[in-house]
């Protein structure tokens, strides 16, 4: 009884989407969010077309994450919108299944004057898998744009276009930390052992989380290379939250490195740090 009570007040909710404080639009934007909207389709779908664009991508938005039965081409008409942000709402609503007979345009919307609506046409083209798209895609790595590179990176990953390699590794060194190590994943992801040693500058990227991250990723495909470099981390930026190194050095399986690891953590004398090296098992050239 309760479930049908919600359906119920949904058509009594929506009109408070055109509500002149916005605070109220928010609130029952979200209440919606969580309702089954299939009984509120006639007060929901005129506001597609309603002079506010606020209300447009809000009508948009929650059409599209409720999967109404019979709007998505309702939603789709919404991609050639006079408002950028509503454009971009219609793009990521119908992102999970494709609609060819707005295909076309969504590729134009690669070249939209609007960040929003270039990176929401990235990110309909990579649900959709349209590895065909890759090649105009790949010329977005360079946007200016942060959200449009990081989503253009996402799609190359998800298509393992090899063709993307040499425009992603610039990316390593992007402006944008989570640019960078989304540039690291993808790399990996495309390109495996092969392109390994392209992964080390994010050994040295200055944000610790990304060192981390990339430490990771260079564990994973077990690259030796990243050993002197884990080693030199270790000894430079030592302090107490260090011991994710000796972790991944470990992940690594870098024996070759043991003696010298060892005469390192004998000198910091550091009992955590000691300790972390016999629980990886590096029990060799370290006394007591």
């Amino acid at each position: 009884m309760k479930n049908q009570n919600v359906v119920d007040a949904a058509p009594e909710v929506v009109p408070l989407l055109k509500d002149v404080d916005l605070e109220v639009r928010s609130t029952a934007d979200r209440i919606l969010q969580r309702w089954p909207l299939q009984e509120a389709l006639p007060e929901l779908v005129p506001l597609l077309k309603d002079p506010d664009a606020d209300v447009r991508r809000r009508a948009v938005t929650l059409l599209g994450g409720a999967g109404v039965s019979g709007a998505r081409l309702l939603i789709a008409e919404r991609i050639d919108d006079s408002d950028d942000e509503v454009r971009a709402a219609a793009m990521t609503a119908l992102g999970q299944q494709p609609i060819p007979t707005r295909e076309a345009e969504i590729r134009n919307s690669l070249h939209h004057r609007s960040g929003a609506v270039r990176c929401s046409a990235v990110s309909a083209l990579q649900s959709w898998r349209r590895t065909e798209a890759a090649e105009e895609i790949l010329k977005l790595l360079g946007d200016v744009d942060a959200r449009v590179r990081l989503a253009a990176v996402y799609a190359l990953m998800t298509f393992k276009s090899k063709e993307a390699l040499g425009g992603l590794s610039p990316l390593l060194r992007d402006i944008d930390p989570q640019i960078r190590l989304a540039a690291g994943y993808a790399i990996a992801n495309v390109g495996g052992q092969e392109f390994r040693t392209e992964l080390l500058p994010l050994l040295q990227d200055r944000e610790v989380w990304v060192r981390r991250q990339g430490s990771q990723i260079l564990a994973d495909l077990k690259a030796p290379e990243a050993v002197p470099v884990l080693l030199r981390l270790l000894k430079e930026e030592y302090n107490s939250n260090s011991s994710w190194v000796l972790e991944k050095l470990g992940d690594l399986g870098a024996r070759e490195a043991l003696p010298e690891l060892a005469d390192f953590l004998l000198k910091v004398d550091d009992w955590r740090l000691r300790e972390l090296y016999r629980r990886l098992g590096f029990k060799e050239w370290l006394p007591g």
